[in-house]
């Protein structure tokens, strides 16, 4: 005859799982959800950054200063890491830039779709914004490698999960030795 498991190790087990099916769940919630407001944090970005610039380029500035803006763009000081995987880039009506930064992808020949848009270079996904300048002809275009998005995500999602799964010991053994008090008095 098999031996029935104790009462202290039932209860135990039955909450060990409720408290792992639970904390899965909600750090699978909180990892999608960070992930969700990082993507919108990071297109509201990238609008952002192409209305600026249509607010400062136009086809006579570029003309009269494209040196002066080139020489800026290349300057390299104050370089941060994130740095190539940004870029922008200023189109003109037949494709072909006329300005943009020094990390800029070669962009597809069929041409960059107004509005959000990804492109794959060089085995490298690229999420876009295309604004059609509101001054010229002209499309400026800014963008992120797909890397940074998931670099960032992944790290704020794991500051949230990683407590959770440090704790996860400490809070069986607890369970563990307050089942076992709580059930004391039913010892013979």
């Amino acid at each position: 005859m098999t031996a029935n498991p104790s009462l202290r190790r039932r209860l135990t087990w039955y909450v060990v799982v409720t408290l792992l099916t639970l904390t899965t769940l909600s750090g699978i919630a909180v990892y999608q959800g960070t992930s969700k407001e990082a993507d919108e944090v990071f297109s509201a970005a990238l609008v952002q950054t192409a209305r600026i610039l249509d607010g400062l380029i136009t086809r006579a500035a570029l003309e009269s200063n494209r040196r002066q803006l080139k020489r800026a763009l290349e300057r390299n000081e104050h370089a941060h890491e994130y740095e190539r995987k940004l870029f922008f880039a200023v189109l003109d009506a037949d494709g072909s830039m006329l300005l943009n930064s020094r990390q800029a992808p070669e962009l597809p020949r069929a041409g960059i779709a107004r509005g959000f848009y990804e492109f794959v270079y060089e085995d490298e996904k690229w999420f876009t914004f295309a604004l059609e300048s509101s001054q010229d002809d002209l499309l400026i275009v800014v963008g992120e490698r797909s890397g940074a998005r998931e670099e960032i995500t992944e790290y704020i999602g794991s500051g949230l999960l990683l407590p959770l799964i440090l704790l996860l010991p400490l809070v069986l053994w607890m369970l563990w030795h307050i089942v076992g008090v709580a059930l004391r008095p039913l010892q013979l």
